[in-house]
């Protein structure tokens, strides 16, 4: 995926390329909230998601992305936002200072809708297809072959926890199959389009194998390079580098911004509203009416 220069916004490809990279940016502070849910207020949220989306994952992005990025120039393979989005998102998540949940670790909060979690985990695997497959901004060779990664890999990854879970509890649960194959799409991500069908199982079952197992011959014609396992060292290199430079770029500046709005506006809502729900305290609403 290329970041088109803002001269060609105007035709019919621009304006559809600009309509799908907006859905990773508003994507991305989605995946941050996951550290900060049910403490952070919703104040500083709004003021948090603009500040970082501009001044960390903008730049990131280009790095990676734009036409002269040094990331894309070093070279370093991203298909579809492992570096720019999972890498940023998951160093930022880090670094917000909202503090841990009341009652973590002795009183851990339970998913408290079963089918909610999978409709959403199914609604998230069907929607990952836009996003791994999208990323060649063409339907061509490598949009097919990130779409078959990206099924097989999350397929993998469902069996490979759910024998795992079995392995140690003796049992499968729905909430570990879904945890599997979200864990199974993102190490796939950033690799999408660069890896044959049989590797991207490796992905799935592993799910923690990174970025540098990309094969040329996966997208004949690709201007791409051989991962470590198919004869190419340097890849390997230029992914620790970019992957380091991103995790300390993202921590530093979200923490920055973090400890700023905690100094000015608080960011932690006290226990009292936490205990009772943000949805209740800040927005006047409830997720169930149980009377």
């Amino acid at each position: 995926m290329s970041v088109p220069g803002m001269a060609g916004i105007h035709d019919a490809e621009g304006l559809a390329t600009f309509a799908f990279l907006m859905t990773f940016a508003a994507i991305t502070p989605a995946l941050i909230s996951g550290a900060v849910a049910d403490r952070m207020k919703f104040s500083a949220w709004m003021v948090f998601v603009p500040l970082w989306s501009l001044l960390v994952y903008a730049p990131v992005v280009y790095w990676v992305y734009g036409a002269d990025g040094w990331i894309l120039d070093l070279p370093a393979h991203d298909f579809a936002g492992g570096t720019a989005i999972h890498v940023n998102a998951g160093a930022a998540a880090l670094a917000l200072v909202a503090g841990r949940r009341s009652g973590w670790p002795d009183n851990r909060p339970v998913p408290h809708n079963v089918p909610f979690v999978m409709l959403g985990a199914g609604i998230l695997w069907f929607g990952w297809f836009g996003f791994n497959a999208g990323s060649a901004l063409a339907a061509d060779g490598a949009a097919a072959q990130a779409f078959v990664n990206t099924f097989i890999a999350a397929a993998a990854g469902m069996v490979g926890w759910a024998f795992s879970e079995f392995a140690r509890h003796k049992r499968v649960s729905t909430i570990g199959i879904a945890s599997g194959v979200v864990a199974a799409l993102v190490a796939i991500t950033p690799a999408a389009g660069f890896v044959g069908s049989m590797h991207s199982l490796a992905f799935g079952a592993i799910a923690g194998v990174v970025c540098f197992f990309a094969d040329s011959s996966a997208v004949p014609g690709g201007d791409f390079i051989d991962g470590v396992f198919f004869g190419g060292g340097v890849l390997l290199w230029n992914q620790i580098l970019s992957i380091a430079v991103v995790t300390i770029y993202s921590f530093v500046v979200t923490w920055i911004i973090a400890t700023v709005i905690k100094s000015t506006m608080g960011i932690r809502v006290s226990a009292d509203v936490e205990l009772a729900g943000l949805d209740v305290s800040d927005h006047g609403e409830a997720a169930y009416q149980l009377n």
